[in-house]
């Protein structure tokens, strides 16, 4: 069975925040949607430990979403793209320093 998870991030007013949108796509063009409701909330002391966590996502669930998360919020959600942005921009003050220390020995 091939799957394939897809996410999307919507501006929500209702809840001033945002809409999360999952859907596993399977083999035979059948998508299900993937919901999350909020059962109930546990009241924790001050300096407790939260007793489980509010949401586990698999990995295959997780990336989408960082990725959606990182697009709705305008960031990139890939390390890779940061890296070469750095290295683009260090390359410039590279070039910079060795202008002006040039410009000094003149």
């Amino acid at each position: 069975m091939v799957s394939e998870y897809q996410v999307r991030v919507v501006a929500d007013a209702a809840v001033d925040g945002i809409a999360v949108q999952i859907a596993h796509r399977i083999d035979g063009g059948q998508v299900m949607q993937l919901r999350y409701a909020l059962t109930g909330t546990t009241t924790i002391d001050p300096g407790r430990e939260m007793p489980s966590p509010s949401m586990s996502l698999p990995d295959d669930v997780a990336r989408p979403l960082l990725a959606a998360l990182a697009e709705h919020y305008g960031a990139t959600a890939l390390a890779a793209t940061d890296r070469r942005d750095l290295l683009h921009e260090r390359a410039r003050v590279d070039k910079l320093i060795d202008h002006v220390i040039g410009a000094g020995r003149a």
